[in-house]
């Protein structure tokens, strides 16, 4: 922060519906002192080809109302938000696609899926270290019980070599609007969800299962 600018705590941006950060190849992060950012309007973040960025979001609390999150080939992203054990409001998002991010273990926190009411399209690709879509519930998320998607219409995990599971906790999940599954090139993948009784992957309207 510059002398004189002292008294600046965020920084605002009223009026922007699209982010779209490319081929940066040394960013590192939005600001460099760390500021929150906050965007009322956004609808759309997409960052791609930026190798020294390791987290998306900072830690302190963001307004993220945006519907759209691409992120593809950005090669030391490690977490979406810099400290993936701090609560991370997603309530509006509907298309997620992730592609090449080769050190993405985990794509949510459990507390953040759990708040994915919008969700309608799950998209991942080609993340060599991915190894759930849902991570391990951390101190404070004891109480979730289970995962629901109501509107998510598609969801095509491929070209994970790591996948394991949809979530390391093994946690049921409710798919009430799902028509669509592609799971191609998963080889670990032994389970896809555990069910809550109601809903079973045999109801889809079209499934494509794993392939080596």
């Amino acid at each position: 922060m510059q002398e004189g600018a002292e008294t600046i705590n965020n920084v605002v941006f009223p009026q922007l519906i699209v982010l779209s950060l490319r081929k940066l190849i040394k960013l590192k992060a939005f600001c460099v002192d760390n500021l929150p950012f906050k965007w009322p309007s956004l609808e759309m973040v997409n960052v791609s080809n930026c190798p020294a960025l390791e987290y998306i979001f900072e830690k302190k609390g963001t307004s993220l109302p945006f519907k759209e999150l691409h992120l593809s080939s950005l090669e030391g992203m490690k977490h979406i938000r810099k400290s993936p054990s701090e609560l991370l409001h997603l309530h509006n998002l509907q298309t997620v696609k992730i592609e090449s991010c080769r050190k993405l273990k985990v794509i949510f926190p459990a507390s953040v899926a759990q708040g994915l009411e919008q969700l309608k399209q799950l998209d991942l690709f080609d993340c060599d270290e991915l190894e759930a879509i849902v991570a391990q519930r951390q101190e404070g998320e004891e109480t979730i019980d289970k995962v629901m998607f109501p509107q998510l219409i598609e969801l095509s995990p491929r070209k994970l070599i790591n996948l394991k599971a949809f979530c390391m906790d093994n946690l049921p999940f409710k798919f009430s609007s799902l028509e669509m599954v592609k799971v191609h090139n998963c080889p670990k993948m032994k389970t896809f969800a555990a069910s809550d009784g109601n809903q079973s992957t045999t109801e889809l309207k079209g499934a494509a299962g794993p392939s080596n």
